[in-house]
C-alpha cells in the first residue's frame, strides 16, 4: 500500500496517443471479467441486452482468452454444492481459445426453460423466499504462459491500468472511463503516475486484442484473474 501511494504522487498529464496497455488483476475483472458476467447472464441476453447477443459459437477475441465459471473450487467465496433452486453447481466453460460457446449462458430454471435447455446451476437469491436471480460463482480467466515482468518489458510506451471506477454499456460493449489509478509505461519500466487521463474501446476490439496473459493470478472475492496485454487502446490526455 505505502508503494502504491508514492507511485501515486506527481501525477503526469499526457497527451492523446493510441499504445498497449497492460491491466492489472484488478484491471482484468473491470475490463474483462465483471462485463462477461454480466453479458453472459441468460435474462440480460434472452432480453437482447447483451453485446454478446447473436455471438454464440463464435470467435469474439484472441486464442488467448479463455473463461470459466467453477463453483466447485474448495474455500472459495463463490463456491457451493448447490445454486438457490437447488440445482448442483458445476464447472462450466464460458469461452474457449476466444471462442464464445454455444453453452457459455449462465441459466437459473426459468431462463433455461425459455431456451430448452438445462439449468447451468447459477440462481441465486438474497433470502430464501426471494425470486431467484442469475450469478456467476467464481469466475476466472485462464493464465497465460508470461511473467508479469516479461510482459512489462516487451512495452516501449504503453500505459498500465490499475482500475477504472467506470463500466461499459453490456448492450453494447462499449468502454470509455477514467483512470482512476495507472502509469506511464517507458522501456518497459512503471513510470509517473497518470492525471485526468481516459480510455475508449469496445470490448470486442479489446477481447480481439489480447496479447498476452500472465501466469501469475490475483483473487478478488469471486474474481481470479491473470495480468493482461492489450495491443492497443484509445487513450484520451488532458495536455
Amino acid at each position: 500500500a505505502l508503494m502504491d501511494a508514492k507511485r501515486n504522487l506527481n501525477r503526469t498529464k499526457i497527451e492523446n496517443m493510441k499504445v498497449p496497455v497492460i491491466l492489472s488483476p484488478k484491471g482484468t475483472i473491470n475490463f474483462i471479467l465483471s462485463p462477461i458476467s454480466k453479458a453472459v447472464n441468460a435474462e440480460t441476453y434472452q432480453y437482447g441486452r447483451s453485446f454478446l447477443l447473436g455471438k454464440k459459437n463464435q470467435v469474439i477475441g484472441s486464442d488467448l482468452f479463455n473463461i470459466y465459471d467453477n463453483a466447485l473450487i474448495t474455500g472459495r467465496i463463490g463456491s457451493r454444492p448447490f445454486d438457490g433452486e437447488g440445482v448442483p453447481c458445476k464447472n462450466k466453460n464460458i469461452i474457449d481459445k476466444g471462442k464464445f460457446l454455444e453453452t457459455g449462458l449462465l441459466h437459473n430454471s426459468y431462463t433455461a426453460g425459455k431456451d430448452n435447455t438445462e439449468s447451468t446451476g447459477n440462481a441465486s437469491r438474497s433470502s430464501y423466499n426471494s425470486i431467484p436471480t442469475i450469478g456467476s460463482t467464481n469466475l476466472i480467466m485462464e493464465s497465460g504462459e508470461y511473467s508479469k515482468e516479461e510482459m512489462f518489458e516487451s512495452v516501449q510506451k504503453g500505459v498500465y491500468i490499475e482500475y477504472t471506477g467506470d463500466s461499459p454499456n453490456i448492450a453494447t460493449g462499449d468502454f470509455s472511463g477514467l483512470i482512476l489509478h495507472g502509469n506511464l509505461i517507458v522501456d518497459g519500466q512503471l513510470k509517473q503516475p497518470l492525471n485526468e487521463t481516459m480510455f475508449g474501446i469496445n470490448l470486442m476490439e479489446l477481447f480481439s486484442k489480447i496479447e498476452a496473459v500472465s501466469k501469475q493470478r490475483s483473487i478478488y472475492g469471486s474474481y481470479e484473474a491473470p495480468y493482461v496485454k492489450i495491443e492497443q487502446v484509445q487513450i484520451i490526455g488532458s495536455s
